[in-house]
């Protein structure tokens, strides 16, 4: 996780101002807590997130190749690291990048003789990261999927600074900065940072498509207000604002040498169709039939 160096600039002085949405604010800023607490609120009743997308991805294999990928896929997000992203072209499954608990992986060139990365989560993790702009384990991060937590008993919350029109907030312990709407907490840019405070990955938020068939009836509603907890995040009094989607993230490492666009067409929090079977890198492997299998921890 990251630790800021001191001295580092304000963080508004490291966005580039060309890569964000407008956003005309309405009525005062809120504190850090208020603000987290209307992002978090969104996510209430949501555990599992299952869209259907079109994706275009471009990037250098580990020769320096150009490759691209584009066509329809789906992306699934389960509580708390199942990922599944794919590309389909021709009613075939061309890439595919997912996680769960322990791993991340990345099969490509599935329309040729395919060939799969992967790594390991860990603290001696020193492997080289997959050739994509992003590990899929930090999509949902991305898309702001993923609660925060409030600091709320904090004597001396975390600052929130006015940015074009946004709340611009860097939550202690992650390396990410977030540009979000005040009024609601939505996203419309997350930012992966180094130790510096640069932008190392950036994901641009555009529009917005509902997350439908949210599970609320497992929360305690009193007075009209919801209150349940999201993983180690309680949300108390909160009414639960409509979770949106964006309508298309970018997403690509301030290098520019590869870049990832995906639209989101629909969006559920409930499908049958989703089993745990989709987050099993050696079922996926048995499935998808790879020629080449890489170890990105060796």
């Amino acid at each position: 996780m990251l630790v800021f160096l001191p001295g580092c600039p304000p963080p508004s002085e490291l966005i580039d101002d060309e890569l964000l949405p407008e956003h005309k604010a309405q009525g005062e800023l809120p504190g850090y807590t208020e603000l987290i607490h209307r992002y978090n609120a969104r996510l209430v009743g949501v555990d599992l997130v299952s869209c259907r997308t079109e994706v275009e991805a471009t990037w250098l294999d580990d020769k320096g190749r150009p490759r691209r990928e584009s066509g329809k896929g789906r992306l699934i997000f389960r509580r708390p690291l199942d990922t599944a992203l794919t590309v389909e072209a021709f009613g075939k499954t061309v890439m595919w990048a997912g996680s769960n608990d322990f791993q991340y992986w990345l099969f490509a060139n599935l329309h040729e003789d395919g060939e799969v990365f992967f790594g390991r989560f860990g603290a001696d993790r020193g492997g080289r990261p997959l050739p994509m702009p992003v590990s899929p384990d930090t999509v949902p991060f991305l898309l702001g999927l993923m609660p925060l937590e409030p600091y709320a008993d904090a004597p001396d919350p975390p600052a929130v600074e006015a940015f074009r029109g946004y709340a611009l907030i860097e939550p202690p312990g992650l390396p990410l900065r977030f540009l979000l709407e005040p009024e609601t907490g939505t996203p419309r840019r997350v930012d992966v940072i180094d130790r510096a405070g640069n932008s190392a990955v950036i994901c641009v938020l555009n529009g917005g498509v509902e997350v439908e068939g949210r599970m609320l009836e497992a929360v305690h509603v009193a007075g009209g207000e919801l209150m349940q907890r999201i993983g180690d995040v309680q949300l108390d009094g909160r009414a639960a604002a409509p979770l949106l989607l964006p309508e298309e993230a970018t997403i690509y490492p301030a290098d520019e040498t590869s870049r990832m666009t995906v639209e989101f067409k629909t969006a559920k929090a409930q499908d049958p169709k989703v089993r745990d079977q989709l987050f099993d890198l050696d079922v996926l492997i048995a499935a998808l039939k790879p020629q080449r299998i890489e170890d990105l921890d060796r």
